[in-house]
């Protein structure tokens, strides 16, 4: 149908509005005709189109100034979320080569303790460069280092 193929258009004679305002889209009426809004009005959208509107009322020189106020605006906060990821990073980073440390100082203390009580029970040092994975000289300087009470 044809009504289906074109867009229906409304003419509102906005001079023809006595500015009293009983619901939202008198609100907007009452914005297009006196290009302003009331502190109660809610219509939503309004507010934003009033904040366009300021813009628009501006200067030619002052509306580029303010375009690049806000491009500013942007490319700081761009800046700002760009550092905020780079710095999670680092300390996401910096954490897991602290713990990746701290597991192999772990692990390292733990073998020697091995050694040393597999030492105690007089385990052979060949038995005990099996178990461990150390050499035999490695092996002696632990148990060098427990006899002079080194950790």
């Amino acid at each position: 149908m044809v009504k289906d193929i074109f867009i229906e258009y409304y003419i509102i004679k906005v001079n023809n509005f006595d500015d009293n305002a009983q619901n939202t889209l008198d609100e907007w009426i009452y914005f297009f005709k006196n290009s302003a809004i009331k502190s109660n009005f809610s219509a939503k959208g309004l507010k934003e189109a009033s904040a366009k509107l300021d813009i628009m009322k501006l200067s030619e020189k002052d509306q580029l100034a303010y375009k690049q106020y806000v491009a500013n605006l942007r490319n700081e906060a761009s800046r700002a979320f760009t550092l905020r990821i780079d710095t999670e990073d680092l300390i996401n980073e910096a954490t897991n080569k602290a713990t990746n440390e701290a597991t192999i100082k772990a692990t390292i203390v733990t073998k020697k303790k091995i050694v040393i009580e597999l030492w105690k029970l007089n385990i052979s040092m060949a038995q005990i460069a099996i178990a461990t994975e150390y050499s035999e000289g490695e092996i002696e300087q632990i148990i060098d280092d427990f006899k002079k009470g080194v950790q």
